[in-house]
């Protein structure tokens, strides 16, 4: 399958694109430069449909709901006193449902996700957040899914170390004994207009007594010249362990690379041609890039070199990307030529795609008309590792039971521990056995569950 590009063109002239997802209507979104975001069938990418009301003039980062509704979420960099706010977007009504304001003024570019759990207890409920860098006023915070305005953690910028324009966030949880304790990575960059100095790795957890943020420098050779971009968090199984490290593509020289959080050391990539920009995992548990020349894959282990991938057609470029959940392909956006591209995945690569496993059920019983906040826990494994931003299709097949929603079927990613806690289940007022399955989309046979509806469960089931 060839490499093919798509013109975003509508009445009123073409639209820059800026980031791409693939929302919970299975279309693609995209964000523009254009007072517009755009929705287009992943099957026939020139139907195309534009959305301008309430839309403002730049739109940025943009993700699917992590929980599933019927949301796209997005940022926007405003203009001079204007509120920069994060967007939620309804794709079904096809309107702004909520904006979360940020300060006048401010610039967010990037958004992220990071599931937390509410408690060590495996059967207890997760929450969801919205992450985001705002650089005009050096802040770092949080929209919680579900509910109403940001939390901000502002970074001090009075001395040289922390005089840094924001750019891109992840997060990740310190102990599995204390999963709601988390620690944002920011990326900082120096910066002409407003004038900011400093390039690094930025960290802060929150809960910490005394909590500060810290500066940890790139590894360029101590100049303190290399510049990051984006940032990603996820998990390597190193034995029985599985330790969190950090993924950063960054510019002079063009590099991808590999924080180890747990021994505070760097890996580097080689240089490369091509300037890198987002990163993804894949569902091969490698990272892919989108550069300026190509979509790069590196292993987890970047200092290896990269596997083989084609050149982009001549004269384009990939800014932003996405996997996309059923096929085995890769989305981007392509702004010098106001285009979106497909990249299929190459065919060495599908020898190595992953697969779903159960990690562990929690609940195995309930009676009717209850609820299980979370059946069981499942993990996606791809290059002996879990991996982080695989949309996984949960579905329930029962005579009554379904989710919260009343669906029956939901895509969930991967957390940034490769993770999916299956939805909340509503029994009906039935007993039954209810066959919980869950997945990555066609491409492999679901894992399945069973969740006993009893009226008198037994004590080690419950």
């Amino acid at each position: 399958m060839p490499i093919e590009e798509f013109p975003i063109d509508q009445t009123g002239g073409t639209k820059v694109p800026h980031s791409i997802t693939v929302g919970p209507n299975r279309w693609l979104w995209v964000t523009t430069d254009n007072n517009a975001i755009v929705q287009i069938s992943r099957s026939d990418p020139t139907a195309q449909t534009v959305h301008t009301d309430l839309i403002p003039q730049y739109t940025a980062g943009i993700i699917k709901d992590p929980t599933d509704r019927k949301v796209v979420w997005f940022a926007s960099p405003a203009g001079p006193q204007d509120y920069d706010p994060i967007y939620e977007f309804d794709v079904d009504r096809r309107k702004v449902i909520n904006k979360h304001n940020l300060q006048d003024d401010a610039r967010a570019q990037t958004i992220s996700s990071v599931r937390f759990k509410t408690s060590e207890d495996p059967s207890s409920p997760v929450k969801d957040y919205i992450l985001f860098a705002e650089p005009v006023h050096t802040n770092v915070g949080f929209v919680e899914v579900g509910q109403d305005g940001a939390n901000y953690h502002t970074i001090p910028t009075g001395t040289d170390e922390f005089n840094t324009w924001l750019w891109s966030v992840a997060a990740t949880v310190n102990d599995p004994d204390q999963p709601t304790k988390y620690t944002y990575w920011v990326t900082g960059q120096a910066h002409d207009t407003p004038y900011r100095k400093t390039n690094g790795l930025y960290w802060f957890t929150p809960a910490d007594e005394g909590a500060q943020w810290r500066r940890i420098p790139l590894p360029s050779g101590g100049s303190g010249s290399q510049v990051p971009i984006h940032v990603i968090s996820g998990i390597i199984q190193e034995g029985t362990a599985k330790n969190p490290y950090l993924w950063i593509s960054a510019r002079n020289p063009n590099q991808i690379l590999r924080y180890d959080i747990r021994n505070r050391s760097w890996k580097t990539s080689s240089n490369i041609n091509g300037e890198p920009r987002q990163l993804a995992f894949g569902p091969d548990g490698n990272i892919w890039v989108a550069g300026t020349d190509k979509i790069y894959c590196f292993e987890k282990d970047v200092s290896r070199p990269p596997l083989p991938t084609p050149a982009l057609p001549s004269g384009s470029e990939a800014y932003g990307i996405c996997i996309d959940e059923n096929d085995q392909v890769i989305w981007y956006t392509n702004r010098k030529a106001s285009k979106i591209g497909k990249y299929p995945i190459p065919s060495g690569s599908k020898s190595f795609f992953g697969k779903t496993q159960m990690l562990v059920q929690p609940v195995k019983s309930i009676t009717p008309g209850s609820v299980a906040e979370v059946p069981f826990i499942a993990e996606f494994m791809a290059a002996a590792s879990p991996t982080p931003g695989i949309p996984l299709t949960c579905r329930i097949a029962s005579q009554e039971a379904t989710f919260l929603d009343g669906r029956r079927e939901c895509v969930i990613e991967t957390d940034w521990t490769g993770q999916v806690a299956f939805p909340a289940v509503q029994a009906g007022k039935v007993e039954e056995d209810v066959v919980l399955k869950i997945g990555w989309g066609d491409n492999e046979p679901p894992t399945s569950v069973i969740l006993n509806v009893r009226n008198e469960p037994e004590d080690d089931e419950a």
